[in-house]
């Protein structure tokens, strides 16, 4: 398994046990990565399908 795929499937076990987080507590919940290593992996598994972005409403 290489870092970034050791990255993503950290990004989707936190989903997975969290529900939606916001990428600030995504970095929180992955303090071993850089924010460059996690931002990568969320990218590419949004890109996959694997992941779905979503704009947070305006009064969170």
């Amino acid at each position: 398994m290489t870092e970034s795929d050791a990255v993503a499937f950290g990004v989707l076990e936190r989903v997975s046990i969290h529900g939606p987080v916001q990428l600030e507590d995504l970095g929180r919940l992955l303090p071993h990565y850089t924010w460059n290593q996690m931002f990568a992996a969320v990218d590419r598994l949004s890109r996959e399908g694997r992941l779905e972005l979503q704009h947070p409403d305006r009064c969170t």
